[in-house]
């Protein structure tokens, strides 16, 4: 791929210690804090690989912000991981338009294809954004879900189909809310979700406990 042939012609660093040699160096990657876990957001059952902590953050930043595509060949393994014994299609969440145009690629879909590769199941490119939205960051829950409300839409392809979601990250829950909404407008199943990492700083830590508590996912 491109991203691997260009981390070979000009050495990337590490996006956690910023050693010179690989998009996550072998000691990163040895001590990465994973620690998968079922979850909820509303009545959509998910798996996260690990917290929004301080490693997950230069990962995803990396990957989203800098152009650092190369990332995603540590996150989407341990994501698939958690898919074993499940053969349902991959669906990512869309960028927005001036987000896609300002990275020349959508994250989440990159990521989803990575993890399609790496579990052996087929992707869905089939989410879009119907309408403009306002950047997420710095709204609450409430914002959040108002900003997302019917924005999405999707395509023929998931009609008739059992899908799990996919991004990089859950806060609220608000944009894959959204996706599952508009998957199952155009008449696929939404089983779940799946993201590398979760953070709980915006909502109910002891909601999420109660519904997570020995629940298994789809």
């Amino acid at each position: 791929m491109f991203d691997e042939l260009l981390n070979l012609l000009l050495p990337t660093n590490c996006a956690i210690c910023k050693r010179i040699g690989a998009p996550v160096c072998p000691n990163c990657s040895e001590f990465f804090p994973a620690a998968p876990r079922s979850t909820w957001r509303g009545d959509l059952k998910g798996l996260a690989v690990c917290d929004y902590g301080e490693q997950s953050i230069k990962l995803i930043r990396a990957f989203k912000e800098f152009g650092q595509t190369s990332v995603g060949k540590f996150m989407a393994p341990q994501m698939a991981a958690l898919l074993a014994g499940h053969s349902c299609d991959l669906v990512a969440v869309p960028s927005s338009r001036a987000n896609q145009i300002k990275r020349g690629y959508s994250p989440a879909l990159l990521l989803a294809r990575r993890v399609a590769s790496s579990a052996g199941i087929p992707v869905i490119d089939a989410l879009r954004f119907s309408r403009a939205v306002a950047d997420q960051a710095g709204l609450g829950i409430d914002a959040r879900r108002q900003n997302l409300e019917g924005s999405m839409t999707a395509g023929p392809g998931v009609k008739g189909r059992r899908v799990i979601l996919v991004d990089d990250v859950v806060t609220t829950g608000a944009t894959l809310l959204e996706a599952a909404r508009a998957v199952t407008s155009a008449g696929g199943e939404v089983v779940g979700f799946l993201t590398f990492s979760e953070t709980l700083l915006k909502i109910d830590h002891e909601y999420l406990k109660t519904r997570t508590k020995n629940s298994k996912w789809v």
